[in-house]
């Protein structure tokens, strides 16, 4: 099967710009130093800069967080980021936070927040592609450090769609 590709752009740190087609998932990464020469992305700690590179298409304020999710036949099959649903106004836009923090029992807690996480966003874009994800391995990237992640809620989505391998990188 032949594909026309329809390429997505992620630029990481400058030195790296990664592109995965929309269509069949082929993921690319050219270095400057290699000049025009496009080399498939093959290992987890490519995949991992590469979900590092999606995470800063993030638009809410407080976390940033990439993600991607990689067949078994190494195609990347979805992609997320911390960003509100279409139609919505995203806090980096709007400049302040959606979220209220309400303290009790000097714990904090927030409510309202307006953003779906990135596990979310890669898994609802995977599922339109592939109705089996127990062999895909999921890549997350995120700061702040301190976050646990996947969260508690994604966590209960990845076990759902049967995801096993889950690597984390931190980026603080």
């Amino acid at each position: 099967m032949i594909c026309f590709h329809d390429w997505e752009y992620y630029e990481y740190q400058n030195v790296r710009v990664f592109r995965v087609c929309k269509k069949c998932g082929r993921a690319q990464y050219k270095d400057k130093y290699l000049k025009d020469k496009w080399v498939p992305v093959t290992s987890d700690i490519e995949y991992e800069m590469l979900a590092e590179a999606v995470m800063s298409s993030s638009t809410c304020l407080v976390a940033k967080f990439g993600c991607i999710i990689v067949n078994e036949k190494g195609r990347v099959i979805g992609v997320g980021s911390n960003r509100v649903p279409e139609g919505e106004v995203p806090c980096n836009v709007l400049g302040k936070c959606s979220r209220e923090v309400i303290w009790k029992d000097n714990k904090r807690f927030t409510r309202g927040c307006k953003c779906i996480h990135a596990e979310v966003h890669a898994v609802l874009e995977a599922l339109k592609k592939q109705k089996d994800l127990s062999n895909c391995t999921l890549y997350l990237a995120g700061e702040p450090s301190h976050a646990r992640a996947p969260c508690e809620e994604c966590s209960k989505v990845l076990r759902q769609v049967n995801i096993k391998r889950v690597k984390w990188w931190s980026t603080c």
